[in-house]
């Protein structure tokens, strides 16, 4: 599979150029690692996927699955968060 990350230049702004590097990386990660991508139904518009930090294993990034096409997921960042 393969992604698309929307509003790439806003993250950017809003955080910085390391932390946009690293959610892509870990992306990038992600989905060479696991065939199938496991998403979850929040009961909202749109589905998520979680995705473990490869730089801290306590944190998950969660991305909206807001569309997508043959094998590529169409993603939105939401947050990043720390796992109890």
């Amino acid at each position: 599979m393969r992604f698309t990350l929307r509003n790439q230049h806003k993250i950017k702004e809003a955080f910085s150029e390391n932390i946009l590097q690293d959610l892509l990386s870990d992306l990038k990660i992600h989905f060479k690692t696991h065939p199938n991508i496991k998403q979850y139904d929040i009961n909202f518009k749109y589905k998520i996927i979680k995705v473990q930090s490869n730089r801290n294993k306590s944190m998950e990034h969660i991305f909206y699955v807001y569309g997508g096409k043959y094998d590529v997921l169409n993603l939105a960042y939401k947050e990043t968060v720390y796992k109890k």
